[in-house]
């Protein structure tokens, strides 16, 4: 796999961006704490509806954070970013 050039990476971000709508685009500004949601329905839902950029999990179970974080995947145009403590 050919090495994409920056004017090449910088062009695909842009393409990526205009394909987005407004609430897509403030979605991707926002980082949903998770940590203390036990519901992982009420977890979807809401990532469904706010299309976050980033989810914070804190101290959860490792089988929790890897279903967060496809639901949070599923729903958003670009990689989610997760943080934690």
């Amino acid at each position: 796999m050919r090495k994409m050039t920056e004017n090449q990476q910088l062009k695909k971000i842009l393409d990526s961006v205009d394909k987005m709508s407004l609430e897509e685009l403030c979605g991707q500004v926002l980082c949903f704490d998770l940590s203390e949601k036990d519901d992982p329905e009420e977890v979807e839902k809401i990532i469904e509806q706010m299309k976050p950029g980033g989810i914070f999990i804190g101290n959860i179970s490792k089988e929790k954070s890897d279903l967060f974080l496809s639901m949070a995947n599923r729903y958003s145009v670009t990689p989610v970013i997760v943080s934690a403590d």
